[in-house]
Parts: structure tokens; sequence; C-alpha cells
């Protein structure tokens, strides 16, 4: 797993990653500066750079050995302080020419001590000049965390193992992780995130404390969460950004669902219809579906690398209210169905946007709405149900060519419910042949039109301008017949669609 494993490789990987962001000239004349002072890269990027991950943006440093009135006007010399952190000795700094869009931490060495509700703020943070290094290390939560690079003395100082454990893919608590967590229990569900962030197992003793403690992760204190639904939020999309099949597995082993999605673990006992899912229950359904999204044949079937976001939580929520919903036609038949399923699968998935507050964390890969992932979900069954020959082409631009959304979302998730479905053959036939039908027509719109669907010719103030008509149902419905016109390619310009939209009038009036 590791890449560099050596002092001569980690010096010049470091010195690498430094320059690439214009922050090795500060650190030089940092040191040359504070003779008496040393500086040490810690965290995640730390870990990062040995482990050879690309995706390295947080940049932490701790500097023990100056007082930080010193190391506030340092700092003031070569960029900007925004936000000086007086309790807890971290400066929010950004040099000149920095290429990143967050700031840098620049740190005194601390110690935590917890007050004992489990809450990441609840704390009784020391921040000291002179503690040693290894004082800071010790209070962090996992040992692949608890590194650190000494810029000075070009050492790495490893306390706990954190070297080792990623040698070895390991995600481990430093010391004991029962303590670990108690002091902030949304470390629990940050390690199932890094495990799925890393492609990391979790160390048995660990793995034992997240499950035993995983009730904690809804706790309040004062009626509100000691563990903020925010916090919450970023590890779950963080996690599931990463890795959807690994998350979905894990979180429920963990008892992360059973705790804070609980729709999600009662499609364990939802029967479903043999004829459409041999597979067995729902559960085994959204499991199957999602080995789908992250297979070899999903990336080469979309021409992508890694899912989107949005197409993991559809798949994951698509038949959420499944269990809610299914109904047999009698005693004596027993064909299962899920009348409403989508519609009420799109309200339930929005609730839970809110309630977890997913739309609070943002991030590359990550903008959650709540609307639109309700809108894929309520739309899941479109190609099922719509004959892809008789859809308009207005149709299939508003449900799967959109620029900014859906794109490609719809169909996405529409191709891992068919191949997540063990259905039988002439059920998984017509399926099947209006996917394709689909993608086909998408294909052929695509290719009339290479550099991207065309600006719409006309507006609704323009036709009544032009019909001299008030507004009304029927503006909307002249828009979508120029659209569709445009769209087949038989008119093409302002003047086309003024004359076809007069021909349309004239020929409605002769009708009468």
């Amino acid at each position: 797993m590791l890449k560099i494993s050596s002092k001569q490789k980690i010096a010049p990987a470091v010195q690498k990653e430094l320059k690439q962001k214009n922050i090795d000239a500060l650190i030089g004349k940092f040191i040359k500066e504070f003779s008496e002072g040393e500086i040490f890269l810690v965290g995640g990027v730390l870990r990062d750079i040995l482990i050879g991950r690309k995706k390295r943006n947080d940049f932490d440093f701790v500097v023990r050995g100056v007082q930080p009135t010193k190391l506030k006007l340092f700092l003031q010399k070569y960029g900007t302080v925004s936000l000086v952190g007086k309790n807890f000795g971290v400066f929010k700094f950004r040099p000149k020419n920095f290429k990143e869009s967050k700031f840098i931490d620049f740190a005194l060495p601390r110690t935590e001590h917890a007050l004992g509700s489990g809450g990441y703020r609840d704390f009784d943070v020391q921040s000291n000049a002179n503690l040693p290094i290894e004082k800071d290390l010790s209070r962090r939560d996992f040992t692949i965390n608890a590194l650190a690079w000494d810029l000075k003395n070009k050492k790495l100082i490893d306390l706990f193992g954190g070297l080792n454990d990623l040698r070895g893919g390991i995600i481990r608590t430093v010391g004991d992780p029962k303590e670990r967590f108690f002091e902030d229990y949304s470390r629990i569900l940050r390690a199932l995130r890094f495990a799925a962030e890393l492609n990391f197992e979790i160390e048995n003793r660990t793995w034992r404390a997240i499950k035993k403690l995983m009730p904690a992760i809804n706790k309040k204190k004062a009626a509100k969460f000691i563990v903020p639904r925010e916090t919450v939020a970023k590890e779950f999309l963080k996690s599931f950004y990463a890795d959807p099949l690994d998350s979905f597995e894990r979180w429920d082993q963990a008892g992360a669902f059973e705790r804070l999605i609980p729709e999600i673990t009662t499609l364990k006992i939802c029967p479903q219809p043999f004829e459409y899912h041999a597979e067995g229950n729902a559960w085994k359904h959204i499991h199957l579906a999602l080995k789908v999204l992250v297979s070899e044949k999903f990336k080469k079937e979309f021409n992508i690398g890694h899912p989107p976001l949005y197409v993991s939580l559809g798949v994951l929520f698509h038949d959420i209210a499944k269990p809610k919903t299914v109904t047999r036609r009698s005693k004596k038949h027993a064909h299962i169905s899920f009348p409403g399923h989508a519609a009420l699968g799109a309200k339930m998935a929005k609730k839970i946007v809110k309630r977890l507050c997913l739309e609070s964390f943002k991030a590359p890969g990550i903008d959650i709405e709540a609307k639109k992932l309700g809108w894929l979900v309520e739309q899941h069954m479109f190609i099922l149900g719509n004959d892809p020959k008789s859809v308009p082409l207005t149709t299939i631009e508003e449900y799967f060519m959109k620029e900014n959304f859906p794109r490609d979302f719809l169909l996405q998730i529409c191709y891992c419910d068919i191949r997540g479905s063990k259905m039988g053959s002439s059920i998984a036939n017509v399926y099947e042949i209006n996917y394709f039908g689909y993608k086909e027509r998408i294909r052929k719109l695509r290719k009339r039109f290479p550099k991207g669907l065309p600006e719409k010719l006309l507006d609704g103030r323009e036709i009544q301008e032009i019909l001299k008509i008030k507004p009304g149902p029927k503006i909307a419905q002249l828009l979508k017949d120029i659209r569709e016109e445009q769209l087949q390619g038989n008119i093409e310009t302002k003047k086309e669609a003024k004359k076809f939209l007069k021909n349309k009038m004239l020929r409605r009036f002769r009708s009468k």
C-alpha cells in the first residue's frame, strides 16, 4: 500500500509537494528566521503524501519554540492571517500566490481534555509553544493521522505505528479506541469514511468500539445533538462519494444505518415479486445495484471513472418506500406490488436529506439538493413505463440531457436498477429494450448537435408579441412545439421559428 517507505524518499516527496503549492520558500524563511523554532508537517496531507494519494489540499503545520505573537508577525509578512484561533493557538493563513482555495493552518502544539459529553467542541484545549510535539500527536484520532514530518531535521516522527498501519491499510485509533471515541463521537463515522476513502480495513478493537458506541451518535445535550447533523452529513457524503458499495456494507455492519437512516434497514424484511426480483428482498436488490454502480461495466457503459454522488444516493434511495407500499393482490394470490413507491420514495429521500442536513456540506463532486435527489428517486421507473419510440425529443432533453442536471444521472440509476435485478426473461427484455431505446435516441440527438443542444429560439414573451395573445398554458405548449421542431432539425433560426409558429396557428384557425 505504501509507496514511500524510507527517509530518503519522504524528504523529496514532501519538498516537491510544498514547491508545487508555493509554500517551500515560506518554510525556508521560517527555519532561517527562527533558529530555535521547529516546524512539522502533520495530518492528512502528510498521510496522503506517504501513500501516494493525489488528492492533497489541507496543509497543517505545527510550530513549537516560537511564541504566538512572533509567529503571527512572521506570517503577516508573507500573506494574510484571516482568522486567529486564540483559544486553540491556530493561525488561519493564506500566503501570497497560494494555489489552493483553502487556508493553511499554523498551530502551536496542543493538548485536549474531553469534558465528558462526546462532542467535538467540548474540549479543554491548551496550546503551548514549548509543548513537545509528541504531546500534540498523542491527542489525535487515528495512528495514520498521528504522524509528523520534521521539516527542519527532515525526520519522520511516528510514535504509534502509523507508518506500519499505512503499509497494512489499517484504521486504528491512537491508544484505547473507547477513550478516543468518548472524546468525540463523530470519530466513529470518521473511521468509516477513512476506510471508504483509503480502501483500508478497520482494526478489530477499533471496530468493536465503533459498533458498541454507535448509539451515542444520536445523543443529545440541552436538546441538541452532541454530534451535529452537519458533521454527520460531511462523513456520510464523503464516504458514499468515495465508495458507495463499501460504505453501504460498512454503515450497515457498524449499525450506522439503524441509528441514522433506519428507513434503509427496513428493506431487509421487504419481499419482492420473484418474476421481477429473483435476487430476494429489497435490501439485496440495492446491494446488487450498488455492485453494478462500482463495476467496470458501469464505467465503460457511461465512459466515466467515478460514479457521481447523485447516482450513488439515487441508487441507495430509489426503492426506499417499498416497505411502506408493499401490497398483495389477495390472500390467494401472492403477487407483490408497490403502488406509488417512486413518488413516496421521493418524499422520503427529501426528508432524509433535510434530517441529516445533507445540503450543508459542499466539496468537489459533493453538492446535494433535496429537490434534485427526490426527482431522481421519483423518476426511476420512467424508462420502464414509457416507450422510447413514442416519447418526444423535448422529453428526452428534459429527463436525460439538461446541461446542469440531470445529465445522465437518471439513465445511470436505471442501468443499475436493471442490472441489479434478477428478472424473468420477458420482463428483463422489456426493461432492457426500453433502456437501449432511450440510449440510442440520446446518442442520435448528441450526434445531431455535437457541440451541445442549441439555445432555444424563442421565449414566451416573444410568442405573445408575435401572436398578440395573453399569457397562459397555450404559451408553454407552443414553446414545446417549437423546441421539438428545433431538436428534430426542422428549424434552425429565429426566423424559421416565427414562420413555423404563424403556420401552426393558421392551420389551427383553418381546422376550426
